[in-house]
C-alpha cells in the first residue's frame, strides 16, 4: 500500500468525484482510478459505489477514511520529527497554482540565498482549499488568492493584483464588442468573478462562457484563439512579454483586482526557516498589514 493512494482516497472521499480529486491533486482523472482500484485490491473491499455523477463511499468505506487520514497526518507528523532530529532546516510550502507558477520559484530561491542546505518541500493546492495544506499536509506557509478560512491561519496581504483581458496575439485589433462573439473562458472560483459579470450585463454583453480551471490550462486556450479571458497581472508577464498573449482593451469604470494572501501556521513548533520567508515577502511587498 502506497500513502499516495491513500491521499486519492482521502481527496475522492472529500470531493465527491473522481474528477474533483484529480483537479484537486492535479493529477489525471485516470491516475485518481488507478489509485483507487490499487488501494481497493490492496484492502480486499470496495470503498466507493457509483452515485448519479460522482461517487459516493461505501460503508466500509465510510468507516476506513478516518484511518485512512490518521495514517497520512501520522506520517506528516515522523517526517517532521525526524527532521527536527537531524536538525535538518526545512519548510513546507504551499500555493495555488498561478502563484506556483510566479512568485512561489522566487520565493524559493530567496530563501536558498539564506540557507543553501535548506530542503523545500512544496504542494500545490487550489486557493479554495488552501485550509487543506495546513491540516492535512503539514505546510508551514502559503501563497493563496483567498485568505484562509480557519481565523486560526492568519492571512496576510501581499499586492492587489490588477485584472487583464486577455486575448491571443494572433488576434487582428480587438474591440470590446467583440466579446458579443467569443468565448469567454473564466475560472468560477476566482473571486472577482463575480464582479466581472456585473460588468459584462452592465455593457450588454452575454458572451458564452467556458468554465475551466487552473490559470495554466486557461492560458493555453486563450494563446489557441479558443476565447478570451480576464486573467491576474502577475499570472501573464511571461506570456505577454513573450509575445504569446496580448493585453486587451475593457472600459471598466470600476477597475477589476484579484488579491495575493501569505499565509502561515503559527501554531506548530517555531520554525525558523518560516520567519525568513516572513521577513522576505514583507522587504518586497512592506505596505500591507494582517487582515
Amino acid at each position: 500500500m502506497e500513502t499516495q493512494w491513500l491521499k486519492t482516497f482521502v481527496a475522492a472521499a472529500r470531493v465527491g468525484t473522481f474528477r474533483g480529486a484529480a483537479q484537486r491533486l492535479y493529477i489525471n482523472q485516470a491516475t485518481v482510478s488507478h489509485h483507487i482500484a490499487r488501494l481497493e485490491e490492496s484492502l480486499g473491499f470496495q470503498l466507493f459505489s457509483p452515485s448519479g455523477r460522482g461517487v459516493r463511499l461505501s460503508p466500509l468505506g465510510q468507516s476506513y477514511l478516518a484511518y485512512a487520514q490518521q495514517i497520512l497526518d501520522l506520517e506528516n507528523k515522523g517526517t517532521q520529527f525526524l527532521r527536527t532530529q537531524a536538525h535538518q532546516p526545512h519548510i513546507h510550502l504551499a500555493a495555488s497554482p498561478s502563484l506556483a507558477e510566479t512568485i512561489l520559484p522566487w520565493l524559493c530561491q530567496s530563501l536558498y540565498r539564506h540557507q543553501a542546505s535548506l530542503e523545500i518541500t512544496v504542494s500545490v493546492y487550489a486557493s479554495t482549499a488552501i485550509d487543506d495544506a495546513f491540516y492535512k499536509s503539514g505546510a508551514d506557509g502559503a501563497l493563496s488568492r483567498l485568505p484562509a478560512r480557519a481565523g486560526r491561519l492568519p492571512s496576510r496581504l501581499l499586492f492587489h493584483d490588477p485584472i487583464r483581458l486577455m486575448t491571443s496575439a494572433n488576434e487582428d485589433a480587438w474591440d470590446v464588442q467583440d466579446l458579443l462573439s467569443s468565448r469567454l473562458i473564466i475560472d468560477p472560483s476566482a473571486a472577482y468573478m463575480g464582479t466581472l459579470l456585473t460588468q459584462c450585463r452592465g455593457l450588454g454583453l452575454r458572451p458564452e462562457f467556458i468554465e475551466v480551471e487552473p490559470i495554466a490550462v486557461i492560458k493555453r486556450l486563450v494563446e489557441e484563439g479558443v476565447g478570451v479571458a480576464f486573467l491576474p497581472e502577475s499570472a501573464i508577464q511571461r506570456e505577454t512579454l513573450e509575445g504569446r498573449l496580448a493585453i486587451a482593451p475593457w472600459p471598466s469604470i470600476t477597475p477589476l483586482w484579484d488579491a495575493v494572501y501569505w499565509i502561515a501556521n503559527r501554531e506548530s513548533t517555531p520554525n525558523p526557516v518560516l520567519s525568513w520567508a516572513d521577513h522576505i515577502l514583507a522587504a518586497r511587498w512592506p505596505q500591507h498589514q494582517s487582515d
